[in-house]
């Protein structure tokens, strides 16, 4: 990984925590909530 590859993946996470706090669900709800309907989505399956 270089220097390019580390900023691109810094940059992508702090887009996705922006849209996060954006929409002002706490961190660990989402976290919690994206855990909870993967775990759904595994047994309907």
């Amino acid at each position: 990984m270089n220097e390019k590859d580390i900023k691109n993946i810094i940059k992508e996470m702090l887009i996705k925590y922006e849209e996060v706090e954006v929409s002002r669900i706490p961190m660990r709800e989402f976290i919690e909530e994206v855990n909870w309907k993967r775990n759904n989505n595994m047994r309907n399956i």
